[in-house]
């Protein structure tokens, strides 16, 4: 398959995402271990199927985290999962491309939806720079961080690169949704100017390395002054004539709710996100309006976040689905004959979810032009029930 170099870090990103569950866990470290062996023995398969024009292999990881609260009725699922892709470079001759892929937000996490979305409304200091700043950060982005930096503490993710061997490499930290929101922040821990790894800059800069951000999805989550040490250390590209077609830019799609929950003035936009096409239930509003209220009175009645793109460089425009897939990939339209069935106003907002859903995954797989990937990657599994996850965010 021919991609080009940000179709394959796309699809490298969101590999991280496919770690398993671990039936019959007892405890999150054994938990842990099982996923990364059952993962890592899947990867030569998924990599097979992603079609790669070039050689791809696994530098290091896949490496997982369990936390207590994600085994549920003796199931382990990953919490955070994050590992090193490395291949030869299509565009710049006889060096190296690395990318690090750092998964989203998975469904059956309960840690992942308390401990680093939810606490998207707590914002705290920085603590990874040696010298007094005034950067802030989200508190679950900062649990997230915490953990990815845990990962495999006999050759972290920092030790990793402090010791990497290899002039010229190019190492993209890349990520979706959640993974976009903590990709930038881990990327500025590794190799920001001003970070207490110094070890690692150091080591980059006399390798010549380049070193940038592929964040796709991700909420804002960071002040004015983590955005501009962000930009500061990972300059932005000119706007290309294809959105998704630059790095260090937050991609993101106009019809998605996700990297624009934490946005100034969302409650007006997420009132009118589909137009006339699909009204927004009042259940989705409050609870989306009640996160928004909780960010407010966390913070003295003040919006700290920033958002990363305000002239929308790196937004395409996305494009109402009318017919959901029935039957995946990744999703499953069930609303019409599943428990969401049982009034017009659940069936209403089990379409909207739908919608949320298919906007924040489907649509980028789509615009960026990888759904072959998706496609066969998810051939014979189950997808997600649209009327289940309707269930879990609002109950009938």
């Amino acid at each position: 398959m021919t991609y080009n170099d940000y179709q394959m870090t796309f699809i490298m990103s969101m590999i991280s995402n496919f770690a398993p569950k671990q039936k019959n866990a007892t405890d999150p470290a054994s938990a842990a271990q099982a996923i990364q062996t059952s993962f890592a023995e899947s990867l030569p398969g998924i990599i097979a199927a992603a079609d790669f024009p070039v050689d791809v292999t696994v530098a290091w990881g896949p490496y997982v985290v369990v936390e207590p609260k994600d085994i549920k009725g003796n199931t382990a699922t990953a919490t955070n999962t994050m590992l090193v892709f490395k291949y030869p470079s299509q565009t710049v001759a006889d060096i190296n491309e690395y990318v690090v892929s750092i998964a989203g937000t998975k469904a059956t996490s309960i840690f992942d939806e308390l401990d680093e979305d939810l606490l998207g409304g707590t914002i705290k200091d920085w603590p990874y720079c040696p010298s007094h700043n005034n950067i802030r950060i989200s508190h679950g982005t900062l649990n997230g961080i915490k953990l990815l930096l845990g990962l495999n503490s006999e050759n972290s993710i920092t030790s990793y690169f402090s010791q990497l061997d290899d002039p010229n490499a190019i190492i993209t930290v890349a990520g979706h949704s959640l993974g976009g929101a903590l990709s930038p922040a881990l990327a500025l821990v590794l190799f920001g100017a001003d970070t207490t790894f110094s070890e690692i800059p150091t080591h980059a800069e006399t390798q010549n390395w380049t070193t940038r951000t592929y964040a796709v999805a991700g909420p804002d989550v960071g002040n004015s002054y983590y955005v501009d040490y962000l930009k500061a250390t990972f300059p932005p590209q000119p706007e290309p004539a294809v959105k998704w077609q630059q790095f260090n830019c937050k991609i993101w799609n106009s019809l998605d709710i996700v990297p624009q929950v934490w946005s100034k003035g969302f409650e007006s936009y997420i009132d009118t996100i589909y137009g006339t096409q699909l009204n927004t239930p009042l259940a989705v509003k409050a609870l989306l309006f009640g996160l928004n209220k909780v960010l407010l009175v966390n913070n003295g009645g003040v919006n700290p976040y920033i958002c990363s793109d305000p002239d929308r460089e790196g937004q395409f425009a996305g494009t109402f689905q009318t017919d959901l897939p029935t039957n995946g990939p990744m999703i499953a339209d069930d609303c019409s004959n599943g428990a969401c069935s049982s009034t017009p106003t659940s069936i209403a907002e089990c379409n909207f979810v739908g919608q949320i859903l298919y906007q924040h995954i489907n649509a980028y797989f789509e615009e960026i032009g990888v759904s072959a990937f998706l496609n066969a990657l998810t051939a014979g599994t189950e997808p997600a029930s649209i009327c289940s996850i309707k269930q879990k965010l609002l109950p009938l």
